[in-house]
């Protein structure tokens, strides 16, 4: 898949639900076994029961021009033979109910 982003996200980033360099934005690594559905998937507890490895959390965030940036990202729980399909970019708020995917 290429890049995308949930629809629910978009809407969120338009109404200010989701502030890119002030929020906590997790990074996740995300197996085979999940499906995207782009447009009902909303939330964090809609995609971690896939996960990989433990969710990273974004540092040193910036944008610029229309571009999100932040330090490089690296798992270091991975297990040998783990099979890695997507990344997916959420808004932690502590409750997988209410991470906005983005």
């Amino acid at each position: 898949m290429a890049n995308a982003m949930y629809d629910t996200g978009r809407n969120a980033f338009l109404n200010a639900d989701v502030d890119f360099t002030a929020d906590t934005i997790k990074m996740a690594l995300v197996s085979s076994s999940y499906t995207p559905n782009l447009t009902t998937h909303d939330f964090w507890n809609d995609v971690s029961a896939n996960v990989v490895g433990t969710p990273q959390t974004l540092a040193n965030k910036t944008t610029s021009a229309g571009v999100a940036d932040c330090d490089d990202v690296t798992f270091t729980a991975v297990s040998s033979g783990s099979t890695v399909a997507y990344l997916v970019l959420y808004k932690d708020t502590g409750t997988p109910a209410t991470s906005q995917l983005i």
